[in-house]
């Protein structure tokens, strides 16, 4: 009679080691990301132009470092309610960027601030402020050189600050107590002002005078300074659409994108622990694997092989319109004359639109570059690079 013997084996050190690597692992690339996390610094700046922290040649971070040596307190609100609020404060300026892209709730509460400069028009279709309305006077560099036009007019701002930079872009004082200086023609002004029984209301149309990369240009930091530099503090707000003065914005915990990483880092070391146990990866023979780049260039040669012309630049306008009209506020779906319409509002003459969105097809291939190249100028106008 046989008898069964059960013996207990205690797993060495080495094999329970070997059992906890991967945990160990994940350990240690948790602990390495959070101290990353913790001591490699970050940054703060903001790509949006004229933010107070771009430092490219569209942001306004050497005009405000300019107004904070001369003792100029300047905050960048985080959205409307903050720069409304902030505003209340009777020893503050509040700055708008872009009026146009406010919604008309956040302009007509704009509009009730006691020291308040708007600066650039460009986006806007309708009155900026009562009595005064954009202008687009069309570019007035041909040559590619600045040309500067004098101020023309008594006021402390303009003629304290001299000749600035002749810009693309101006209003017309219609009334209200408006006064203009800076004549671009027709009666265009590239600088506004007006008095209130609280303070002052100024415009500067024209962003190009405040950006890093043409506010030493003549006068142009002087003008900004001058307009905007009257009380110890300023707010500077970057109008967006969506921005409302009801909704409070949602706080995200310091730790969140740091948790975030380090959880997707633990699954990924656990993904890789477990495909080890797995085995290694038995590659499959597919019918056939033909690279995109060279499907696109397969598509260009039949295209061109066949001359369709048509086809090609049906395809560049049509993604051309896609874009701009994103850009315009405009939905996909509208109908052609709703996006004409949005491009002459933006500046672009009718003819002009016309003919690079819904002309003739090109009867070359010179004729085809040159309608990429145009519709390229069209996007770069509409974000006015």
């Amino acid at each position: 009679m046989s008898h069964t013997v059960s013996t207990v084996v205690t797993p060495t050190a080495r094999r329970s080691l070997r059992a906890a690597r991967p945990l160990l692992v994940i350990l240690v690339i948790l602990v390495a990301c959070l101290l990353a996390a913790t001591f490699l610094p970050g940054t703060s700046e903001d790509p949006r132009p004229l933010s107070t922290t771009n430092t490219s040649d569209s942001g306004a971070r050497a005009l405000v470092q300019v107004m904070r040596h001369r003792g100029i307190e300047v905050v960048e609100a985080s959205g409307a309610r903050e720069a409304v609020r902030l505003a209340e404060d009777p020893e503050t300026t509040l700055v708008v960027v872009f009026p146009g892209s406010a919604s008309d709730e956040v302009a007509a509460a704009l509009q009730e601030v006691d020291h308040l400069v708007m600066v650039g028009t460009e986006q806007s279709y309708g009155d900026v402020l009562p009595g005064l309305e954009p202008e687009a006077s069309g570019p007035q560099t041909p040559s590619g050189q600045p040309v500067a036009v004098d101020p023309g007019c008594p006021m402390a701002a303009p003629r304290t600050a001299g000749a600035v930079t002749k810009g693309s872009y101006g209003v017309l004082p219609t009334g209200q107590g408006w006064r203009g200086c800076y004549d671009l023609g027709q009666g265009s002004s590239a600088y506004a002002e007006r008095t209130t029984s609280e303070g002052f209301q100024a415009v500067i149309p024209d962003s190009r005078l405040l950006r890093n990369g043409t506010v030493s240009e003549f006068g142009n930091a002087a003008l900004a300074i001058n307009a905007i530099a009257r009380t110890p503090r300023v707010v500077w707000y970057l109008a967006d659409f969506s921005d409302t003065l009801t909704d409070e914005a949602v706080a995200t915990p310091a730790w969140l994108l740091p948790s975030v990483f380090l959880l997707c880092a633990a699954g990924l070391t656990a993904a890789v622990a477990r495909g080890r146990r797995l085995g290694r990866l038995v590659p499959e023979e597919l019918p056939s694997a033909v690279p995109a780049a060279e499907t696109v260039v397969g598509r260009g040669r039949l295209l061109r092989r066949a001359g369709d012309r048509a086809h090609a630049a049906r395809a560049l306008r049509a993604g051309t319109a896609r874009r701009v009209a994103r850009r315009l506020a405009v939905a996909e779906s509208a109908p052609p004359e709703e996006l004409h319409a949005a491009l002459v509002r933006a500046g672009v003459a009718p003819g002009r639109a016309q003919d690079l969105l819904w002309g003739p097809p090109p009867d070359s291939d010179r004729a085809l570059v040159d309608l990429a190249a145009e519709l390229t100028r069209l996007e770069e106008d509409i974000r006015h690079d």
